[in-house]
């Protein structure tokens, strides 16, 4: 009973004011048995030299949901870029258990969301397929990077459904799909849905932010924007140990189980390094050839089952169900342009301090 009403308690914080919330208590207490969770000292210590040199803004290691690493500034909200995508694909799986939209719906069938530009083709193409990022639809979007432009497919060249490419259309699209069908926005849902339950301490639905595609005049070039959010390092940690539990947190079924699993398994594989494959709005690690892996410059993979969500610059919100583990990692990207933004060798740098410093590893 006594757990009950904490619980309760918590998530009535969670819709108060700021002053309010920032009475929610830490959800990790400091581990006091480092290697006993599975790390060494020693190789905490680099990885977080390696966080300090590289410009990391926050990393939290949590095992066992204990603490056992913290650098930087984990209760500063920052851009999280496409980390986002994940944190409405855990809302759409809640409206798709509460009958809100079905998965199997092409898009033709929602009604308050603009198809005008698309083909009947690409109407076909169901929710299920955004989620996936397989829809077929090749148009450009909101937030996209010059790199996914310049290797977006050529109009009508793949059938919904058939062919998987990184497409932030798909993604606008479902969060609109999203708001049309629960007649909420995004981001009073995440509030509501996710960041109340979870008692989150810095979280703040009006810190969100919409971007459209627009031409040189101002003129929008597609009727989906970017949904952009704004979070600390310790509430994304909140975020992946509700997966790590399989959508539980406080004894509380929070996201479908079932949406859990479905969501993070692999579907389809990818060019990435390290999570080379993708699921519904989730990065997945699958199995690596050593030869490519060293060729990247990776010490190792990670243990099977593993998943991410990731934004550009550095945002990693990583999952290792085999080491019961979750990792927040952001830079100060600056907002929607510039800032700190991590290169390449310096995210294999700080992914081969992960694998190091787990004993064993």
């Amino acid at each position: 009973m006594l757990s009950r009403i904490v619980a309760a308690l918590c998530c009535s914080l969670a819709l108060a004011p700021a002053s309010a919330r920032e009475r929610c208590p830490d959800a990790f207490p400091a581990a006091a048995d480092i290697r006993a969770l599975g790390w060494s000292a020693d190789g905490l210590a680099e990885l977080k030299r390696a966080a300090q040199e590289i410009g990391s803004a926050a990393l939290l290691v949590v095992t066992n949901a204990q603490l056992v690493l913290e650098h930087g500034d984990a209760a500063r909200p920052l851009p999280v870029r496409s980390i986002r995508k994940s944190l409405l694909g855990a809302m759409i799986g809640q409206a798709a258990e509460e009958g809100l939209m079905s998965l199997d719906a092409p898009l033709s069938s929602f009604s308050g969301v603009d198809l005008s530009e698309l083909t009947d083709d690409e109407k076909k193409a169901r929710l299920r397929d955004l989620l996936a990022s397989r829809s077929g639809v090749y148009l450009p979007a909101a937030a996209e990077t010059a790199d996914a432009a310049a290797s977006r497919p050529a109009r009508g060249s793949h059938p919904p459904g058939s062919h998987w490419h990184y497409n932030n259309w798909d993604f606008n699209a479902a969060g609109t799909i999203f708001e049309a069908q629960t007649g909420e926005t995004v981001f009073a849902a995440f509030e509501r849905r996710i960041a109340a339950p979870l008692c989150m301490q810095d979280y703040q639905a009006e810190a969100g932010a919409y971007s459209f595609l627009r031409n040189f005049w101002g003129v929008k070039q597609s009727p989906f924007p970017a949904y952009h959010f704004k979070m600390s390092a310790r509430d994304l940690t909140r975020f992946g140990e509700l997966h790590l539990r399989k959508g539980v947190w406080g004894g509380r079924q929070i996201v479908p189980e079932g949406w859990v699993a479905e969501s993070t398994r692999a579907i389809s594989p990818t060019p990435e390094p390290i999570f080379n494959h993708y699921g519904y709005m989730w990065w997945v690690a699958g199995a690596q050839d050593d030869a490519s892996r060293r060729r990247l410059g990776l010490t190792a993979g990670l243990p099977a089952g593993s998943f991410a969500a990731a934004g550009y610059g550095g945002q990693w919100l990583i999952v290792i169900p085999a080491w019961d583990t979750v990792i927040a990692h952001l830079t100060d990207t600056g907002g929607l342009l510039g800032g700190d933004v991590l290169s390449a060798d310096e995210k294999i740098r700080l992914f081969n301090g992960i694998v190091a410093a787990r004993v064993g590893s």
